[in-house]
């Protein structure tokens, strides 16, 4: 796969290359077609007939064709602007340029996925790194065989890609303005610019980009609905999932142990200690993870190194690794790792323990080392801010995620989990 990343650039450059050549030739043949880029020719048109704007611009999205038959309509006017010798060749260039623009959705619903895991808006599941050199050429098999049923249901749905096309504008539409919102917050916040200048270059994108989602809005009874119905359904599980995800910690949290008074307390009754290195994976740096209270109480052994790791995901693609790891001594053998991660950083313990090596000179062997790790397992009960059917869905997601020891790449002989059971 990395290969065929590395030829796509190459294609889709002379594809565009070629199309800018035919009609630069057409252009200098017919060079009155300029005109059509002229405003006042739309401007005044919508101030003569500002009830029949709103309809046109919602036929924009189609330009006359309407998806594969919009693609169709693209590659015929093209082939229709070359020569009889040069179509067969457009014919086949043309093919590998929609191969390549399907490819590309599918690897973005790839990416996105990678991050809303991290990002914790998503379980844990299967991914799969095509590429030693480059961390964002990623496969998710879950969501690969998931896009192919939308896809067929789809197909079968709509029946022909002219039903598709009201879908396609009002998705298109509201994803032009949820890009202009995400600038907007990148510009103010990220790169520091003032309220005024924000607000002189943005509000008429916006306003434009509304203009197109109310032209479009009309189409919602007759297909419009699906991606609106769509984002829901997709913003129901990333809620679902991150409220879940809270109610547990809480709840851990409520009735976690704090771990340096509860260290402490071993130096009274202290247990067994043998060989080794133990690391306990915790999502709550600061309290006893439940699989080191499992293990005292049914071993009663205690390594003689522990090492509480906590992974936290930034908002950022990538840490530095020279900040990614803190380290503190809690005495007796143990110690308190946390890592922060990008959402492109890999979730990956050798990656860790190397960084640790590095920056730290602590060095623990993932081959040598035992991993512990706690599963929850919910359990609907009592009150709740979240409702019952919702509270189901999280249990049901939760127990079909990746289990932690495959996402973080832990050598499977040296993963043990410990379940729990959280009522929430």
């Amino acid at each position: 796969m990395a290969r065929a990343g590395q030829a796509f650039g190459p294609i889709m450059v002379v594809w565009f290359v070629t199309l800018g050549v035919l009609g630069l030739v057409q252009i200098v043949r017919e060079p009155q077609v300029l005109l059509a880029l002229d405003p006042l020719f739309a401007l005044s048109y919508a101030a003569a007939q500002p009830g029949k704007t709103f309809v046109v611009m919602g036929a924009v999205f189609r330009s006359g064709c309407a998806g594969a038959r919009r693609r169709h309509c693209r590659i015929q006017s093209v082939l229709l602007l070359a020569p009889a010798w040069l179509q067969l060749s457009l014919v086949i260039l043309a093919t590998a340029a929609t191969v390549i623009a399907s490819q590309a959705v599918i690897s973005g619903a790839f990416s996105i996925t990678s991050q809303a895991i991290k990002l914790g808006y998503l379980p844990r599941m299967q991914v799969e790194y095509t590429s030693e050199t480059v961390a964002g050429q990623i496969y998710v098999p879950l969501v690969n065989f998931f896009l192919l049923v939308v896809v067929m249901l789809l197909v079968v749905g709509f029946g022909s890609s002219s039903n598709l096309a009201a879908a396609y504008g009002l998705a298109v539409a509201t994803t032009m303005v949820v890009t202009t919102l995400g600038v907007v917050v990148v510009a103010r916040f990220r790169w520091d610019w003032a309220p005024w200048k924000v607000l002189l270059i943005f509000t008429p994108l916006l306003a434009l980009d509304l203009v197109f989602v109310v032209a479009n809005s009309a189409k919602v009874f007759s297909g419009g609905w699906f991606p609106i119905v769509f984002a829901a359904l997709l913003y129901l599980i990333f809620a679902t999932w991150k409220r879940g995800r809270s109610l547990i910690n809480r709840k851990m949290k409520q009735g976690g142990i704090e771990l340096q008074p509860f260290l402490k307390s071993l130096a009274v009754y202290p247990p067994q200690r043998v060989e080794g290195s133990a690391v306990f994976m915790t999502l709550e740096p600061g309290y006893v993870p439940h699989a080191l209270l499992h293990n005292l109480k049914h071993n009663r052994v205690m390594h003689e190194r522990v090492v509480f790791l906590t992974a936290i995901s930034r908002t950022v693609p990538n840490v530095d690794p020279a900040d990614m790891t803190e380290i503190q001594d809690l005495g007796d053998g143990c110690y308190a790792v946390k890592v922060r991660l990008g959402f492109q950083d890999p979730f990956d313990v050798t990656f860790f323990l190397g960084v640790l090596a590095k920056y730290h000179d602590f060095e623990l062997i993932p081959a040598e080392t035992s991993f512990f790790l706690s599963r929850q397992a919910v359990v609907v009960g009592g009150k709740s801010t979240m409702a019952a059917w919702r509270r189901r869905l999280f249990g049901w997601m939760l127990r079909n995620a990746q289990p932690a020891s495959d996402f973080f790449r832990i050598p499977p002989n040296r993963a043990i989990e410990i379940g729990t059971q959280v009522v929430i």
